[in-house]
């Protein structure tokens, strides 16, 4: 799925591409992020009934805001904003990096971001998840 979506984009190695479908033949269980992932790997040949779908993204049922006052509320409070990843184009750094200007212009003067992750090296595939 990733691949049909990022095209050249995609900086997976080739060789982890060619053996995903055989991995997950073999598992006990595998996790899909949404329908077309799943749809994707039962096309692999991997067993249906062996795959759940769990869906990235935020239980906002568990992560509301504080309060319900405006923006600025909190702005006396220090931020923290973590990005995760590799260091490639389509992990987002540079939207995080963006949201920390957003929130400093709207009055959050102390934001932490940090950023965490490998060098991306898709030629090594030692950093590819």
């Amino acid at each position: 799925v990733k691949r049909r979506h990022l095209g050249a984009e995609d900086t997976s190695p080739a060789a982890r591409a060619e053996l995903e479908p055989g991995v997950g033949r073999r598992a006990d269980a595998v996790i899909a992020t949404c329908s077309d992932e799943a749809a994707e790997l039962v096309r692999a040949g991997v067993d249906a009934a062996r795959i759940t779908v769990i869906p990235c993204g935020v239980d906002i049922e568990h992560f509301t805001p504080r309060s319900d006052e405006p923006d600025n509320a909190d702005a006396d409070r220090p931020m923290h904003v973590m990005v995760v990843g590799r260091l490639v184009p389509r992990k987002g750094v540079d939207l995080a990096i963006e949201a920390v200007g957003i929130l400093a212009r709207r009055g959050h003067r102390d934001v932490e971001l940090v950023v965490v992750g490998g060098s991306g090296d898709a030629a090594s595939g030692a950093d590819d998840p």
